[in-house]
Order: structure tokens, then C-alpha cells, then sequence
């Protein structure tokens, strides 16, 4: 049903917009439909069909007048598209403002002349077309802010494509950037002529993750058409109308190079870091260059065409910045050694989301009580105050238990918190999410597992638990417990993700897996 509007009412937003007045205050805009089921702004009738359904009677007796069997613009709208999120006032903003058009249009640059950006930082010039060439816009160490802000949207329905012509930032650098949240949290597409890529990446955790096509030195240094295309759920490059190129390889910085064997999973990657980093599906881009990737460009021509963003939001603040987040765990909660020590995800989380947070984790504990220590998972749980009613409490499967081996044990009886033994592994879980939850009903539960790959002693004893008895707990307290099974997640494994022991992650390890796969956990359960 939401093809079918999107295809008979792809809005005619140029005139739309002149009757309703784009940008200016529209409290006084009259929407209504007539008898054929168009649009009516204002008394004018537009040419977008809202419904093909002939109109009756309106609630007030008046013909059509107050839309279709009495149901209003809005109404029938809400009708055809059920995901849309927003009230009347906010629909009649989007009608206007061209969000709700089957497809959005977006003029950086056209005729070599007309650039819709405005000269932050270094030089703009223009040359005017010759027998041979086009005109030209040619930047040089420059920042441009776009006039407009250009939407991408990126569920796997969505479509765009962003189309240059010219020659790409002939020293490197970024040539399409968001500044969402600063630094952190960076959107960007570049290029780099040492390594041979164009590429599109966010930067997280400190680093620069980048997703990269190869494109030989030749054609990278000269100019091309290059169309970066998103479409059902993939990344892809066509330089001058040729065969599209699939994501290659990801790097960190420009280093830690690993080759891409499944792209459609670099995509899905990708899109879970922007959507971690943004608080949904999609991503504004507002600058070409930026303060610390200058861009060096010559362009003929820049446009972007997107699908429709009717369900795009600006948002004032990330949307877990009014969140409280509790963690509980051992070493890979606390962030144990190498370029990490103190620093884990939980950190790095409350740095890019501004969300409030407490972090119980000491290194070498357990989960299960044991006669000869009071600092189990179970002992600290008492440490948190839950009559804050914090959002979510995560906890970590940690892999101590395993390592000393503390027994399994098994699912207990009944949901009281009393009746689990926490001398086990899988009673000191069920206790915990028990007394969460009789404690502050309204708290989430997270439990989290590791990242541990097979050269640790215990991974088979650890990832049968994972595999078994913890899907039976995850079954048991559906809709109170959460898991983020990090220990079967698929990802592009790179080196400098975790320590050498196979068990801790690198603080790029905490960025690039664990950070946005928790993000978007937390977007979907609360």
C-alpha cells in the first residue's frame, strides 16, 4: 500500500510548495480533499492524489469537504502510511517542505557555477566552460557548509545515489561530511590516493573506520563521473556508468587494511554504525571537507537524489541522552589493558550519546557467589540504587566463571529472585534479572557475551552455554531480558579489535563492535 501512494501521490512539491508557502508559517494552511480524492491547499487544487477512492458525504454534511468518508488529509495519509510518527502540524510541515515526495532532489553544485555552499575555509574559484571543457568549481584546502543539508536515508528499502563529476580531492581527504557530534561520530565520504580507494566511513571510538572501493590510481587522479549508490541495503560505486563496484576492504585510519569477502555485510556494518551514531535511519550531511580533511576538488557538477525521508527527524540531542545505563561485570566491562585500561564501551557510549551512567566492573570477578569472595556480580548488585529507576541495567557473561570453573547449574523455578541459586552461573543470572526487575520493574535487562575467539582455554565450555542454556534463560524471561550475543555476531574481524589474548578488546574493538551493536540495542528496547 505505501508503494502505491508514494507512486500516485509523489508530490508536486514545486507547486505544492507555491501554494503553501515552503519555509514560511503554516497555522493558516487549509488542507482538505475533493471529490476526486486530490489535495486541496488553500482552496487550489493540486495534482496530488491522496486517495482513488470517490468521495462521500463529510462528517460535517458538506460534500468531500472534510476529506474521504469524513476523514481528513491527514487521516487518510496516516491510513496509507501507519509508520509515519509525526502529528498534523508536523505532517503539514513535512508536506510542505518536500519530505513526504517520493523522492528528494538535492542541487550541490550544477553548471559549473552554481554552488548551493557557503565558504567556511580556504579557496572557491571558477573557470568558464572552453571547446574542451565544462565550467568548473575548483576548491582548494576548503570547508563549505551546504546551503542545504543533503538526508540520507538507510533502511534497506531506501535508495539514493550521490553523483559527481569532476576530479575528487586531488590531495585526499573528505568530500561529503556530517559533523554529528563533532569529531565522534563523524559521517564522511573520502578519498585516498596513496592507498588507491574512494570511501565512505564514521568515525567512533577515536578512530576513522572507513569502507573502501579500489580504484586504480589512473582513473583516481583524474576526472570521472563517480556515483555513490545506496540501494537494497549496499554500498556501491559506478565510475562513468560501468559496472558497479562492491565495498573491498575496511581500514582503521588508513591502516589495519582487511579485505571484504561478503560486502553485503560491510554494508549492514556500516549502516549500524551510522545508525548508532545518528539514533536512526538516517544521516544529514552537511559539509564538503572539514577542519581537519580539507578538501582540494574540482567539480563540473554535484547532485544527490535520495528516496523519500518522510520519517526523518532533527533531533536536538542523540536519543540515549536522557537515559540512565547501569553496567555490571568483570574485565571487558571495566576495559581491561593495552590502549583501553579503564576505558571500555560503556564509556565510550556516555562520550558519543551524552547519556548518564554507572559502571560496576572489576576485573577477575564472577558472576556466581563463592565461599572465599565477596565481590561476585550478585554481592555488587547492591551497589546501584534502584529506586533512580534507571533505563537499562547490563551485565556481562564473563568468561571467569568458565575459566575457574564454577558449575553451570540450571534454570530455576518460578521468577522470584529468592528462589535462584547464585552458586551457579545460571542461578546468579536469573537472580540478577530477577531483582532488577522486583526492584524497578521498569528497567531494562542487558546481558551481554564476549567477543572471545577460540584460542581461549574455555571457548567451547563458554560458547555451549551461549548456544544452550542461555537461550533457554533468554526464552524464560522474554520481555525482561535482553541478550547482545557478541559471541555470534558476524562482523569483518580486524586485528587491532581485540588484545592478543583473544579475550579483551582493543579500545578500536570497544568502538567498532561493541559500541554501536549496543547502541542499537538500546534504540530497539527502550
Amino acid at each position: 500500500m505505501k508503494g502505491k501512494v508514494f507512486a500516485v501521490a509523489a508530490l508536486c512539491l514545486a507547486g505544492l510548495c507555491a501554494l503553501a508557502g515552503c519555509g514560511a508559517d503554516n497555522a493558516n494552511t487549509e488542507i482538505s480533499v475533493d471529490e476526486d480524492g486530490y489535495l486541496v491547499v488553500n482552496g487550489d487544487k493540486t495534482d496530488v492524489l491522496i486517495s482513488q477512492t470517490p468521495a462521500k458525504d463529510g462528517a460535517d454534511g458538506e460534500d468531500g469537504k472534510a476529506g474521504i468518508d469524513g476523514k481528513s488529509a491527514y487521516e487518510l495519509f496516516l491510513e496509507e502510511n501507519p509508520m509515519y510518527e509525526g502529528d498534523e502540524a508536523q505532517w503539514l510541515d513535512d508536506l510542505t517542505s518536500g519530505k513526504l515526495a517520493a523522492k528528494k532532489e538535492y542541487s550541490i553544485l550544477s553548471y559549473g557555477r552554481n554552488l548551493a555552499a557557503t565558504v567556511q575555509e580556504g579557496d572557491v574559484s571558477y573557470a568558464a566552460p572552453t571547446a574542451t571543457t565544462s565550467a568548473s568549481v575548483s576548491t582548494t584546502s576548503a570547508v563549505l557548509a551546504l546551503q542545504t543539508p543533503v538526508i540520507l536515508p538507510l533502511d534497506e528499502e531506501s535508495e539514493w545515489s550521490v553523483t559527481i563529476d569532476g576530479t575528487i580531492n586531488a590531495t585526499g581527504g573528505q568530500f561529503l561530511t556530517s559533523y554529528a557530534n563533532g569529531l565522534e561520530g563523524r559521517v564522511y565520504f573520502g578519498v585516498n590516493h596513496g592507498n588507491s580507494i574512494l570511501f565512505m566511513g564514521v568515525y567512533l571510538g577515536g578512530d576513522y573506520m572507513n569502507y573502501c572501493w579500489s580504484v586504480d590510481q589512473a582513473t583516481i587522479s583524474s576526472k570521472h563521473t563517480y556515483e555513490f549508490r545506496y540501494s537494497g541495503g549496499e554500498y556501491l560505486l559506478v565510475i562513468d556508468g560501468g559496472e558497479a563496484k562492491h565495498l573491498a576492504s575496511i581500514n582503521i585510519g588508513q591502516s589495519n587494511i582487511t579485505t571484504v569477502t561478503d560486502p553485503v555485510l560491510a554494508s549492514a556494518e556500516l549502516t549500524g554504525k551510522i545508525r548508532a551514531v545518528t539514533g536512526q535511519n538516517f544521516v544529514k550531511m552537511t559539509h564538503i571537507g572539514t577542519t581537519t580533511q580539507k578538501n582540494t576538488s574540482t567539480f563540473e557538477s554535484y547532485r544527490v537524489t535520495t528516496s523519500s525521508i518522510y520519517r526523518y527527524r532533527e533531533l536536538s540531542a542523540h536519543p540515549l541522552r536522557d537515559k540512565t545505563v547501569y553496567y555490571l561485570g568483570s574485565s571487558v566491562t571495566r576495559g581491561h589493558g593495552g590502549n583501553t585500561d579503564g576505558t571500555s564501551f560503556a564509556d565510550l557510549t556516555a562520550t558519543l550519546t551524552g547519556n548518564s551512567y554507572q559502571k560496576e566492573a572489576i576485573s577477575g570477578t564472577y558472576l556466581a557467589t563463592v565461599s572465599d569472595r565477596t565481590n561476585s556480580y550478585v554481592e555488587r548488585l547492591a551497589n546501584f540504587d534502584f529506586t533512580k529507576r534507571p533505563d537499562v541495567l547490563v551485565f556481562q557473561l564473563s568468561t571467569n566463571d568458565f575459566s575457574n570453573g564454577l558449575p553451570v547449574g540450571s534454570i530455576g523455578a518460578g521468577k522470584a529472585s529468592s528462589a535462584f541459586d547464585t552458586a551457579t552461573i545460571t542461578g546468579a543470572i536469573e537472580y540478577i534479572i530477577a531483582k532488577v526487575h522486583e526492584q524497578s520493574p521498569d528497567t531494562k535487562v542487558v546481558l551481554y557475551t564476549c567477543t572471545v575467539n577460540s584460542a581461549y582455554g574455555k571457548y567451547n565450555e563458554y560458547s555451549a552455554f551461549v548456544n544452550g542454556m542461555l537461550k533457554q534463560i533468554e526464552k524464560k524471561w522474554k520481555g525482561t531480558l535482553s541478550v547482545l550475543d557478541l559471541l555470534n555476531t558476524d562482523y569483518i574481524s580486524v586485528a587491532a579489535y581485540m588484545q592478543a589474548d583473544g579475550v579483551h578488546p582493543n579500545k578500536s574493538g570497544f568502538g567498532q563492535v561493541y559500541m554501536p551493536a549496543f547502541i542499537n540495542l538500546l534504540l530497539d528496547i527502550i
